[in-house]
């Protein structure tokens, strides 16, 4: 679980408000969750895989980012809620 110490993690989620940042990069999809002040509650990532058919090329199915953001958001909103 989340060891916090910022106050406004003392209330219900659903009273406070807060930020969900996504990135998605080259190997996974990552998602946080922060403060209207920028400080960070939770962290969650999904990998996804490139695939190289030949020489030169890397590719990715888009389903595959997509897929990955679902679960990342889920991740992070169970682990801080």
């Amino acid at each position: 679980g989340l060891h916090l110490s910022s106050p406004a993690f003392d209330l219900p989620m659903a009273q406070t408000k807060y930020v969900l940042g996504i990135d998605g990069g080259t190997e996974s999809i990552r998602c946080g969750v922060f403060t209207l002040c920028g400080e960070p509650i939770g962290f969650a990532s999904t990998p996804y895989k490139t695939h190289f058919p030949k020489a030169g090329w890397a590719e990715q199915n888009p389903s595959d980012w997509w897929n990955g953001m679902g679960s990342a958001v889920r991740q992070v909103l169970k682990e801080t809620n």
